[in-house]
């Protein structure tokens, strides 16, 4: 189906839900489904999918550290997350993208993603360990 209909989101996110490890799966198996949507739709979507879809697996699986727990690149899910909101531009995503590159420790990313969302802060899109004062406390901390 995913051949024959290579734009329908939902399929994505179907099987990727069959490869997650709270229903018998695995991270490896997670970042090779990842991986593999990501050649299948770069040409049209960039690293999208890999900041989509790992943001799906990551909400589904309730991780108390992210990074440590799974198989995710943040370069790439930083690059993924470049590509979504460059090509859908919802303040969501860029909250989502914020909430990963505080937990990812990306200090500049995070002062220049809260910077942009200055007038749409919504703490519901941020997922997981970090709230958005907490970021916004570390962001403005000198090194």
């Amino acid at each position: 189906a995913i051949k024959r209909f290579p734009d329908y989101r939902t399929m994505y996110y179907q099987k990727l839900y069959s490869v997650l490890p709270k229903w018998g799966g695995s991270w490896d198996a997670v970042d090779q489904y990842i991986r593999s949507v990501v050649e299948r739709t770069r040409k049209t979507e960039g690293n999208a999918y890999y900041a989509i879809l790992y943001r799906i697996a990551a909400s589904n699986e309730r991780l108390s550290d992210f990074f440590r727990e799974t198989k995710v690149s943040w370069s790439e899910l930083k690059q993924g997350f470049e590509d979504w909101n460059k090509r859908y531009p919802d303040p969501a995503n860029k909250h989502f993208y914020a909430a990963y590159a505080c937990q990812a420790r990306d200090k500049p990313t995070v002062q220049r993603l809260l910077f942009e969302l200055r007038d749409s802060f919504t703490q519901g899109y941020w997922e997981g360990p970090m709230h958005i004062e907490t970021c916004r406390a570390w962001s403005l901390e000198k090194s």
